[in-house]
């Protein structure tokens, strides 16, 4: 297990997700505990996802949440999926209400919940959560740009989207926001 979950650290950090995957599935095979299994589960979830395979992230999420449901992480990612990829909205409400009890300050979490409310047309709601998070976040800025705009405050947008702007840690980072912009 130990092994299997050292190749997986390597393999990520050289972003060689193939190799990821390979290591995770065998350490989360030999994982017998219920909380390090779904931790492991999450990260391979989380590695699918990148790799935009989203319904085996959803699926591996699915079954890591049976054997151990407070993983807050987990429960975040799932209800990203639900809202983002499969529209299961009432999936998704649930699965973030549980992530944030188990960590109701958690900006990432609460950008997911503001994500959920403005899937589903609600943006006065979402804008009021993403107005009290005050984490930096490239992702967070860009969401909330973009309920800005479907609101029609088009000045706000571009405030949010310059601050993602700001935030971008990377090239394709800028380019995404000044496509928006």
């Amino acid at each position: 297990e130990m092994i299997a979950l050292y190749q997986a650290d390597i393999a990520l950090r050289m972003n060689d997700q193939k190799l990821a995957i390979t290591a995770l599935s065998k350490a989360h095979a030999h994982a017998s505990n219920a909380y390090v299994k779904t931790t492991i589960a999450y990260q391979l979830a989380r590695t699918y996802y990148d790799q935009k395979e989203w319904k085996k992230a959803q699926e591996i999420l699915e079954l890591a949440i049976t054997s151990y449901v407070d993983y807050a992480p987990a429960q975040n990612l799932l209800a990203y999926i639900y809202t983002t990829k499969t529209n299961q909205f009432e999936r998704a409400q649930k699965a973030i209400e549980k992530a944030l009890l188990l960590d109701p300050q958690n900006p990432h979490y609460l950008d997911t919940k503001a994500v959920l409310l403005a899937a589903q047309k609600q943006y006065e709601p979402a804008l009021k959560i993403w107005n009290t998070i005050n984490t930096p976040d490239f992702k967070i800025a860009c969401h909330q740009g973009k309920c800005y705009m479907r609101t029609g405050n088009k000045e706000q947008a571009a405030a949010s989207f310059q601050k993602a702007l700001d935030l971008a840690a990377n090239k394709e980072q800028k380019q995404k926001v000044q496509i928006l912009l």
